[in-house]
């Protein structure tokens, strides 16, 4: 037995500890609605000033909610092409629940679309994910039909996904409220959160190929973004000013995805690990946080895995007691 397979060996028994009861009982794919949150006069519906309510200030909701703004064609054609993507989508959430082992999933999700406000893809928690077809139309102008099919399963899983990892976050200690105060916590949260969402994201064959394995453009992403992350780490297990914590995080998981040196670093390693297996990635969920960087030390360059070694033993006395 070589150093990977002994660590992973004792790693996977000692990351099932203390998780929350379960499993939940399975369910049959549930069937989504797709919720066009548009008054008549195109002015936003309730419905979607809570969901973009987190994503804008005050004054900015208040302006959002008086004006009228008609889907463009741009924005309609987005609206069409995932009201027919919908069916076969919601046949993959069966998958996407099936390594989240202690969650139990959105009985009745749905997907909402508006035109102002939002992000390409957001969630309005617990049960809902959110599309804004002007970002879409503005951001994804160029893309064949084909491709937009793609990025909508692809987007819409990424979300999904999300909503799945809020439950699990919140159940283990790892809310969003209770790392806010910590930077170097709030990144390992985020890594856990963003990366494996981004393993949706990079079900793709830009970035994998028809049997698993990482693309040229995969690995030289990965070349590219894995010291940035450990040095980032490092400096943020520091305990930085708040001004510079704040530069260091950035990009952890915004941009494109060549950029986001925390999610996709994590997404990519995952993918290496788990080869789209549900119960391997059932076995890295179940880690939570702050074992997450044993993918580094599995996975990175050998010449960085004991600098992920001792990163991994501040991130377990980072855990939540």
């Amino acid at each position: 037995m070589n150093r990977r397979e002994a660590f992973l060996g004792a790693a996977l028994l000692a990351g099932c500890a203390g998780l929350p009861p379960g499993p939940p009982q399975r369910q049959a794919a549930p069937s989504v609605r797709v919720i066009v949150a548009l008054e008549a006069d195109g002015r936003p519906a309730p419905l979607w000033l809570a969901a973009i309510r987190d994503r804008v200030d005050a004054s900015q909701g208040a302006a959002i909610a008086e004006t009228p703004k008609p889907l463009s064609a741009e924005e309609a054609g987005w609206r069409d092409l995932i009201i027919a993507a919908a069916p076969a989508w919601s046949q993959s959430i069966s998958r996407l629940n099936a390594p989240f082992r202690h969650v139990t999933p959105p009985r009745a999700p749905a997907i909402l679309l508006g035109n102002q406000g939002g992000g390409d893809g957001f969630t309005l928690d617990p049960d809902d994910v959110a599309i804004d077809l002007g970002e879409m139309a503005r951001n994804y102008a160029g893309l064949a039909d084909a491709d937009r099919r793609a990025l909508i399963q692809r987007l819409l899983s990424h979300e999904y996904t999300h909503l799945l990892l809020h439950r699990w976050l919140d159940a283990t200690g790892w809310s969003e409220a209770s790392v806010a105060n910590d930077p170097f916590r709030q990144a390992l949260r985020t890594l856990f959160n963003e990366g494996i969402a981004n393993l949706r994201s990079i079900e793709d064959p830009v970035w994998m190929s028809s049997e698993g394995a990482l693309t040229a453009h995969a690995q030289a992403t990965l070349t590219a973004l894995e010291p940035i992350l450990l040095a980032r780490m490092q400096a943020l297990a520091a305990h930085p000013a708040p001004d510079v914590a704040a530069t260091l995080l950035r990009n952890i998981s915004q941009g494109p995805l060549e950029r986001k040196w925390g999610a996709v670093t994590i997404a990519l390693w995952l993918a290496e690990a788990t080869q789209d297996d549900p119960g391997r990635l059932a076995q890295w969920i179940e880690k939570k946080p702050d074992r997450l960087l044993e993918l580094g030390v599995l996975y990175g360059d050998p010449q960085n895995r004991d600098a992920f070694g001792a990163l991994l033993a501040q991130a377990r006395r980072a855990a939540p007691q």
